[in-house]
């Protein structure tokens, strides 16, 4: 399916031309979190991060578990992969919170 608008309304049906009006505008929300997202698949990882960006959140990325478990402190909300390589995402979340 073709996205985009009609340059020219007096154009027809066989010399109309598009422009592709690029990533839809989302307007900032007062509510900006910090989001860990903990993805070892990188084109899953980079998608899911270039998202919440686009929705005005503060991202950081992390491969591993091990690299969760260093930075999950500095961050709002954790999204996390239950299959990492190295620590199970499972064992990831059940680590104590510091109060």
């Amino acid at each position: 399916m073709f996205r985009g608008r009609a340059v020219s309304q007096h154009a027809t049906s066989s010399t109309l031309e598009y422009r592709n009006p690029g990533p839809p505008q989302v307007p900032k929300t007062s509510t900006s979190w910090r989001v860990l997202v903990v993805e070892n698949n990188p084109e899953d990882m980079e998608a899911l991060a270039a998202w919440l960006r686009r929705h005005g959140h503060q991202v950081e990325v992390a491969a591993t578990g091990d690299a969760a478990l260093q930075a999950y402190q500095r961050s709002d909300i954790l999204l996390l992969d239950l299959e990492l390589p190295d620590v199970d995402g499972l064992e990831v979340s059940l680590h104590p919170v510091p109060e």
